[in-house]
């Protein structure tokens, strides 16, 4: 039976080896992009190779991505605009010695597409919160209290705009005076020579 018998030897993951599929790993990019026109976002992961496989999870679902099985991009859609989450991706080998070995994870948050933001009421105040394409948390005022808002922001813009304008052309003043002074000097010079010329033709 000693004779027989045969001895199976498994090769293992070397350090080496892991430390080349870590740094693929980490050679993973992820994010979401907002489609506004067709009220969607977008996943991206770019970079998955062949010796690698992702298993993502948004606490919802979950799904698994081996990288032989992906050509350059791999990406998905979803519909869900109204909700923040956060997706984990985590990355495990995919080679004949470390198959099944976790290398490392990433986070990536998925926002909100602000359903204000198409509103006319958001016209040129695009950089104000409530007005955001997408936001990062949701809005838990409601909607009356949010237009209000907006419009308060409205106002405040306006008068900063006004006061701005009112700082600026005092500024100019300030600092430009002496062309204001030299301007003047001609004004009164030019009035001065055709008062004396009007005077010269009446008594001629």
């Amino acid at each position: 039976m000693f004779l027989c018998s045969s001895f199976i030897v498994h090769a293992e993951c070397t350090n080496e080896e892991r430390e080349k599929l870590l740094e693929q790993a980490n050679n993973i990019v992820v994010n979401f992009e907002a489609d506004l026109n067709a009220n969607k976002f977008n996943f991206y992961l770019y970079n998955l190779t062949s010796d690698l496989y992702v298993i993502i999870n948004n606490e919802i679902d979950e799904k698994t991505v081996y990288g032989n099985n992906v050509s350059g991009v791999y990406t998905f859609s979803t519909d869900d605009i109204d909700n923040q989450r956060t997706y984990s991706i985590k990355i495990y080998a995919n080679t004949n010695n470390c198959s099944g070995k976790f290398l490392t994870s990433k986070l990536v948050k998925k926002g909100i597409i602000n359903k204000f933001a198409k509103e006319e009421v958001c016209n040129g105040i695009e950089e104000y919160y409530y007005c955001n394409s997408v936001l990062d948390t949701p809005i838990t005022i409601s909607d009356e209290m949010v237009y209000k808002n907006i419009e308060n922001y409205k106002n405040q813009s306006n008068v900063n705009l006004n006061n701005k304008k009112s700082n600026n052309i005092m500024f100019l003043i300030k600092k430009y005076w002496y062309f204001l002074v030299i301007i003047l000097a001609i004004i009164c010079v030019i009035f001065f020579i055709k008062l004396i010329n009007k005077k010269k033709s009446k008594l001629m």
